[in-house]
């Protein structure tokens, strides 16, 4: 687990984020990655984020290919100018991969 620095200065979100990596022991690859926040923050003039919540899972490596994503899952939870809703879940899943193109050779360029 760690806290996110921000990308560039006009960063507003970054520092409010924690980041956590879960890692299979095995493969030594990436299980999910959560970023999340830990206290509301405002991002902006006239928005609160109560809560923010985002994760990525893997499917572990198999056959010669590595982990790919299976899912992202988004949380959000706020207010813009006190009166609108910023309220919003979302699930993006992955399915279906085909390799575009053949793996390079070991020597090869």
């Amino acid at each position: 687990e760690c806290r996110l620095r921000p990308a560039d200065p006009g960063d507003r979100t970054a520092t409010h984020l924690t980041a956590t990596l879960i890692i299979r022991r095995p493969s030594g690859t990436i299980e999910s990655v959560v970023l999340a926040n830990d206290a509301p923050f405002r991002p902006t003039l006239g928005v609160e984020i109560t809560s923010l919540r985002t994760e990525l899972i893997y499917d572990p490596p198999a056959e010669g290919r590595p982990a790919l994503p299976r899912s992202v899952t988004t949380r959000l939870r706020g207010t813009a100018f006190w009166l609108k809703s910023l309220d919003d879940d979302m699930t993006i899943t992955f399915t279906d991969y085909v390799r575009a193109a053949r793996p390079i050779a070991a020597g090869e360029r």
